[in-house]
């Protein structure tokens, strides 16, 4: 023998043969003569271990002598006690329904396809660095004790399906590299798959793992598929690494379930999951969309940090316990999600989409600026062109709270500029701790410490399907190229549909204090009830002159402007046609004669205001008259009479001002206060 393998038995005396040596002259099984390989196998019918086997080199002629000396019951069904294979090299092998009794394949490869299908291995069963090269049959088969494959090396497909371990499963190290199908299987104890390698695809569908199952570290390049398996102790996938898709649906978790620092390079699908106690994602990374829609925490839910390069997906999600997330990710979505009891979500970067969600309880949504660390596992967000650019700002936006009840939802440092909020319950208490989140209407001229209103994504949608220049201006506000994928479909609403909108946001702000932000829903609300098309003729031009003369009461330009064009016109119009020309027509007087004594009486002159003549240009450049229209017209605004004599014209000219003028100080005046309330 070689000498260069060592082995715990007397081995062969032929060169290079490590086989147990059972015959004359230390020679193995396979050197044995024909009479001394009968008596071995006679030996072994009649129960002997089959200790023989030990490092032999089997061939195809000498496995089938072997096995058809095994003893059998009246099935024909082999049975093996003490079976002894460890570094036997082994053809292909069938032992299908067999019953072997402390079997030891420790080391042994098995060249072409090894059958143990519905097999029963009663005692310690030992595989460890074994080598399969072609498929392992182990479907059904019954590990009434501990089962050892640890760095085991399959080769071929590896089928577990249906089996049964009653004693601990230990597979750590083992290296799969076909198809490892363990679906259906049960390990009534410890399952160890720790370091394990999967190269193609991993099926643990409907398995039960009693006790805890340990995938430490563990490798899965294919698909790893754990659907409704069921883990009774804890599940235990730390540091595991997994390249393709993993399927978790309808899974159950009675223990605790711990994916801290897990990869998940293809992303992840929990849907329908039950985790019936703590479930931990610390630290775990996503490569692709990760769903948990549907699945049922009945613990408080703590999951992150995390990072997730798509979209986390939790609609559907109920809980009566406060919900921790901590996570960066391009896309957050709770549709259908209700937080019974609130609870805090710590975002960065994401996308959230709140559509049909029940918050009834204090919920805050805020910026979270990931650890370094985290940080640069999301770096492969990025697509190359943009890296020149520099990573973007972790600022998370707040994408859609449409048909949601969000009573208790508090947002601090949440991008609102996107935001569509139609048919959303609750908006009067949505709270906000940053002002500045929404978009800003753009300026027809910018002028310093001027930025716009602050304006609904969704006004911005409906006035850039305005035609001409009036749509054209709000076209850099939003784009349907950049908009959010999760809004993919959505309908713009229209302008009724934005005052109600605008009307609940402005009375969350006014119960806020925050008048600055009522101030611009405010004049959002008038806004769109000036373009509704359900809007009142007669209301929409009142409204219409509302919005020209003063901006609502919230342009104190506009308004001053306004009133100094009144100003103006009614001292223009009163220089031309309102007053009279400076002749006084001559007294008049009167005899009365008869008893008493004759008497003479001096009427004063009653005539009506003649119309000036002359040039209107005379009229508009004589100093005294202007001196005199303005006169009148100050007095006409701040209902002051001054005695002059007006023309018929003149009077109606100051009946005018007396009505517009009053409305337009006192607006101008509310313009101002609003200004610096502002």
């Amino acid at each position: 023998m070689s000498g260069e393998t060592q082995v715990d038995w007397p081995a062969c005396t032929v060169e290079d043969c490590r086989g147990r040596q059972v015959a004359a002259e230390g020679r193995c099984l396979a050197h044995t003569t024909k009479d001394e390989r009968e008596a071995i196998f006679a030996q072994i019918a009649s129960g002997a271990a089959v200790i023989a086997a030990t490092g032999v080199r089997f061939t195809e002629e000498l496995l089938a002598d072997l096995l058809a000396a095994l003893p059998s019951n009246n099935d024909g069904v082999p049975s093996l006690r003490d079976a002894d294979f460890r570094l036997a090299v082994l053809p292909t092998l069938d032992l299908q329904a067999a019953t072997l009794v402390n079997a030891k394949f420790d080391g042994t490869s098995f060249h072409g396809e090894a059958g143990f299908a519905e097999a029963r291995f009663q005692g310690e069963v030992g595989f460890v660095e074994a080598d399969f090269r072609g498929d392992a049959e182990f479907a059904g088969t019954n590990f009434q004790d501990d089962a050892w494959f640890r760095d085991a090396n399959f080769q071929g497909d590896a089928s577990f399906d249906g089996a049964n371990f009653q004693g601990d499963a230990t597979l750590g190290w083992a290296n799969f590299q076909g198809d490892a199908d363990f679906d259906g299987a049960i390990f009534e104890s410890d399952a160890v798959f720790a370091r394990a390698s999967f190269r193609r695809t991993a099926l643990f569908g409907g398995a039960i793992f009693q006790r805890d199952a340990e995938f430490v570290e563990a490798t899965f390049q294919g698909d790893a598929w754990f659907r409704e398996a069921m883990f009774h102790g804890a599940a235990l996938f730390r540091g595991a690494i997994l390249q393709s898709g993993a399927e978790f649906a309808e899974a159950t978790f009675q223990g605790n379930a711990r994916f801290i620092e897990t990869s998940f390079q293809g992303g992840a699908v929990f849907v329908g999951a039950t985790f019936e106690a703590d479930a931990r994602f610390v630290k775990a990374s996503f490569h692709g969309d990760t769903v948990f829609r549907g699945a049922t925490f009945q613990r408080p839910i703590e999951l992150g940090p995390m990072a997730v390069a798509g979209t986390l997906v939790l609609d559907g999600i109920e809980s009566d316990q406060p919900m921790q997330l901590e996570l960066a990710a391009w896309r957050l979505s709770c549709k259908r999600t209700r937080f019974r009891a609130g609870g805090h979500l710590r975002i960065a970067w994401a996308e959230i989409s709140l559509d049909d969600a029940e918050i009834p309880a204090p919920l805050i949504i805020s910026l979270h600026p990931p650890a370094q660390e985290l940080s640069n596992r999301v770096c492969w967000l990025v697509q190359p062109e943009s890296k020149a650019e520099g990573f973007p700002a972790p600022l998370p936006s707040l994408v859609s709270v449409q048909r949601a009840d969000i009573a208790g939802l508090v947002l601090a440092d949440i991008d609102l500029r996107n935001c569509h909020f139609v048919g959303a319950h609750h908006l009067d208490q949505l709270q906000l701790t940053t002002a500045d989140v929404f978009h800003r209407a753009p300026q027809l001229r910018v002028r310093p410490g001027n930025r716009g209103r602050q304006t609904l994504a969704e006004e911005c949608r409906w006035r850039q399907t305005r035609p001409g220049s009036r749509g054209h201006r709000w076209r850099h506000t939003t784009s349907e190229e950049f908009l959010p994928s999760l809004l993919a479909g959505v309908r713009p609403p229209g302008p009724a549909e934005l005052a109600a909108i605008y009307r609940q946001l402005r009375k969350g702000r006014e119960d806020a204090k925050n008048e600055p932000g009522a101030a611009d829903f405010y004049y959002g609300e008038m806004e769109m009830r000036r373009h509704a098309p359900n809007t009142p003729r007669a209301e929409r031009l009142l409204l219409g002159l509302y919005w020209l003369t003063a901006g609502y009461a919230l342009r104190a330009s506009r308004a001053l402007a306004t009133l100094v064009l009144l100003l103006g016109s009614v001292i223009v119009l009163l220089a031309l046609w309102g007053l009279p020309t400076s002749s006084t027509p001559a007294a008049a007087s009167l005899s009365i004669t008869g008893v008493p004594p004759a008497q003479r009486v001096n009427l004063p002159a009653q005539s009506t205001p003649a119309m000036p003549d002359g040039p209107m240009l005379d009229r508009l450049t004589s100093a005294g008259r202007i001196e005199r229209a303005a006169r009148t017209a100050l007095g006409v605004v701040v209902f002051r009479d001054t005695g002059q004599q007006l023309t018929t014209p003149g009077r109606y000219i100051e009946m005018a001002g007396r009505l517009l003028g009053p409305v337009l100080l006192a607006l101008t005046l509310l313009s101002i206060r609003n200004r610096v309330k502002r």
